[in-house]
Protein backbone atom coordinates (compact mmCIF):
# COMPACT_ATOMS: atom_id res chain seq x y z
CA UNK A 1 0.00 0.00 0.00
CA UNK A 2 1.41 3.43 -1.19
CA UNK A 3 1.51 6.20 1.71
CA UNK A 4 1.15 9.98 1.31
CA UNK A 5 4.63 10.93 0.64
CA UNK A 6 5.74 14.51 2.23
CA UNK A 7 5.45 17.66 -0.23
CA UNK A 8 9.55 17.75 0.89
CA UNK A 9 9.98 14.88 -1.33
CA UNK A 10 8.64 16.50 -4.47
CA UNK A 11 10.68 19.75 -4.76
CA UNK A 12 9.51 20.68 -8.57
CA UNK A 13 6.06 20.09 -6.57
CA UNK A 14 6.43 22.31 -3.91
CA UNK A 15 8.23 25.17 -6.10
CA UNK A 16 5.18 24.73 -8.32
CA UNK A 17 2.70 25.11 -5.53
CA UNK A 18 4.87 28.10 -3.92
CA UNK A 19 4.56 30.02 -7.45
CA UNK A 20 0.89 29.46 -7.69
CA UNK A 21 0.18 30.75 -4.47
CA UNK A 22 2.67 33.80 -4.55
CA UNK A 23 1.02 34.45 -8.25
CA UNK A 24 -2.82 34.14 -6.60
CA UNK A 25 -2.05 36.69 -4.04
CA UNK A 26 -0.57 39.15 -6.27
CA UNK A 27 -4.06 39.69 -8.30
CA UNK A 28 -5.22 43.03 -8.65
CA UNK A 29 -1.75 44.42 -7.19
CA UNK A 30 -0.64 45.74 -10.68
CA UNK A 31 2.10 48.32 -10.21
CA UNK A 32 4.28 50.56 -12.58
CA UNK A 33 7.93 50.65 -12.65
CA UNK A 34 8.82 53.88 -14.15
CA UNK A 35 12.49 55.29 -14.61
CA UNK A 36 13.45 58.86 -16.09
CA UNK A 37 17.32 59.05 -17.39
CA UNK A 38 18.80 62.58 -17.56
CA UNK A 39 20.69 62.26 -21.04
CA UNK A 40 21.75 66.31 -20.92
CA UNK A 41 25.13 67.61 -19.81
CA UNK A 42 23.50 69.69 -17.60
CA UNK A 43 22.02 69.21 -14.18
CA UNK A 44 18.28 68.83 -14.17
CA UNK A 45 15.96 70.14 -10.97
CA UNK A 46 12.55 69.71 -9.56
CA UNK A 47 11.66 66.83 -11.83
CA UNK A 48 8.14 65.82 -11.22
CA UNK A 49 6.27 63.00 -12.39
CA UNK A 50 2.06 63.13 -12.48
CA UNK A 51 0.37 59.85 -12.93
CA UNK A 52 -3.15 59.16 -12.84
CA UNK A 53 -3.95 59.41 -9.20
CA UNK A 54 -1.07 60.86 -7.64
CA UNK A 55 2.75 62.57 -8.65
CA UNK A 56 6.41 61.70 -7.18
CA UNK A 57 9.67 63.28 -8.32
CA UNK A 58 13.31 63.98 -7.41
CA UNK A 59 14.86 67.75 -6.48
CA UNK A 60 17.71 67.13 -9.08
CA UNK A 61 18.81 64.80 -11.80
CA UNK A 62 22.67 64.44 -12.38
CA UNK A 63 23.70 64.11 -15.87
CA UNK A 64 23.88 60.21 -16.71
CA UNK A 65 21.83 59.83 -13.55
CA UNK A 66 18.50 57.82 -13.88
CA UNK A 67 15.54 57.92 -11.23
CA UNK A 68 13.43 54.93 -10.73
CA UNK A 69 10.03 55.12 -9.01
CA UNK A 70 7.44 52.28 -8.46
CA UNK A 71 3.70 52.90 -8.10
CA UNK A 72 0.19 52.03 -8.66
CA UNK A 73 -1.89 53.88 -10.88
CA UNK A 74 -5.09 54.47 -8.98
CA UNK A 75 -7.22 56.34 -12.05
CA UNK A 76 -7.30 56.64 -15.66
CA UNK A 77 -5.31 59.59 -17.06
CA UNK A 78 -2.35 61.04 -18.66
CA UNK A 79 1.51 60.61 -17.55
CA UNK A 80 2.89 64.22 -17.19
CA UNK A 81 6.77 64.86 -16.93
CA UNK A 82 7.88 68.39 -15.93
CA UNK A 83 11.58 69.70 -14.97
CA UNK A 84 13.84 72.80 -14.41
CA UNK A 85 15.85 72.59 -17.63
CA UNK A 86 18.91 74.65 -18.87
CA UNK A 87 18.41 78.87 -18.09
CA UNK A 88 15.98 77.95 -15.17
CA UNK A 89 13.36 77.20 -17.95
CA UNK A 90 10.12 74.90 -17.07
CA UNK A 91 10.44 72.11 -19.98
CA UNK A 92 6.96 69.44 -19.61
CA UNK A 93 6.19 66.91 -21.67
CA UNK A 94 2.68 64.80 -22.05
CA UNK A 95 3.05 60.73 -21.87
CA UNK A 96 1.21 58.22 -22.81
CA UNK A 97 -2.82 57.67 -21.75
CA UNK A 98 -2.44 54.93 -18.47
CA UNK A 99 -5.35 53.27 -16.87
CA UNK A 100 -6.45 52.50 -13.35
CA UNK A 101 -5.01 49.14 -12.16
CA UNK A 102 -2.85 48.88 -14.89
CA UNK A 103 0.60 47.54 -14.64
CA UNK A 104 4.05 47.93 -16.74
CA UNK A 105 6.84 49.65 -17.09
CA UNK A 106 7.92 52.96 -18.30
CA UNK A 107 11.29 54.42 -19.14
CA UNK A 108 11.61 58.07 -20.04
CA UNK A 109 14.75 60.00 -21.48
CA UNK A 110 15.53 63.34 -21.56
CA UNK A 111 17.77 64.31 -24.38
CA UNK A 112 20.42 67.16 -24.83
CA UNK A 113 17.66 69.10 -26.39
CA UNK A 114 15.50 68.71 -23.77
CA UNK A 115 13.41 66.60 -25.42
CA UNK A 116 11.40 63.72 -24.00
CA UNK A 117 11.50 60.43 -25.30
CA UNK A 118 8.32 58.09 -23.48
CA UNK A 119 9.14 54.11 -23.81
CA UNK A 120 6.33 51.71 -22.33
CA UNK A 121 5.49 48.17 -21.85
CA UNK A 122 2.01 47.39 -20.25
CA UNK A 123 -0.51 49.59 -19.78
Amino acid sequence: MMGAMPLRRHPALLALLTLLALASSSCGKRYVDFSVTNNTAIELHAVEINYPGGSFGTTKLAPGQTFHYHFKSLQNGKLKLGFEGPGHKWISSDGPAWSQGHGGNIQTTIDADSRVRWETTGG
